[in-house]
């Protein structure tokens, strides 16, 4: 019986995101057969219904930002840089991007890739709540040349401007979604820089925004 109430909590979470703080607890009970989850909040969030880039053909890669980011979470390092290696017929979903911090800012420093990688042409990036989201609906999506060094500015103060910044809630995680294509939802196929190369990486590392 308890098994039956573990499973019907996971399935009620995985429709869910909470924002998780120093209070929240989550507490079986064995004897009553019951599972409680206290002083957290919620907020539903369809994923499910997020369309796909319609020229993917393959699987996404999945990362975490900590792992790739030599095992510090965002907004914690500014002496590392995140490589992301991923194919022209997928896209790459990096989760876990949040912090607790409030009132704080980051920017995300694109490079040119170096002579061990290929390099890419056109990156659409996004940080939505849904993995692979490039709609509308996610938080900001970004076009990006890395051979011109841009920028992606992140921050939790939630009066910053959404042209200039990607305003992200303290506590609450995100993905980092990327792809080689100017355009997610267009009908010509995302490349790199140089034809016919097919795997390009893109390289990036967390700098201070004040």
């Amino acid at each position: 019986m308890m098994l039956d109430y573990i499973v019907v909590l996971m399935t009620f979470m995985t429709d869910l995101n909470y924002d998780f703080s120093d209070e929240s607890s989550l507490v079986f009970n064995l004897q009553s057969e019951q599972v409680v989850l206290s002083n957290v909040t919620q907020t539903s969030v369809d994923c499910a219904t997020v369309p796909s880039p319609p020229l993917i053909s393959q699987p996404p890669l999945r990362l975490t930002y900590t792992e790739i980011n030599d095992g510090f979470p965002f907004g914690e390092s500014t002496s590392t840089n995140v490589v992301a290696n991923f194919t022209i017929n997928q896209h790459v979903e990096i989760a876990d991007l949040f912090t607790d911090q409030v009132n704080f800012r980051r920017k995300l420093q694109f490079y040119p890739t170096p002579s061990n990688y290929n390099s890419p042409f056109w990156v659409s990036l996004s940080i939505s709540e849904c993995p692979g989201d490039f709609t509308e609906t996610a938080v900001c999506n970004r076009v990006l040349v890395p051979v011109q060094f841009p920028q992606v500015r992140v921050s939790t103060y939630p009066d910053d401007p959404t042209d200039t910044y990607c305003v992200i809630e303290p506590g609450k995680s995100y993905y980092l979604n990327m792809l080689h294509d100017q355009d997610p939802f267009d009908e010509v196929a995302g490349r790199c820089a140089f034809q016919p190369d097919s795997t390009c990486a893109v390289i990036f590392g967390e700098i201070s925004d004040q």
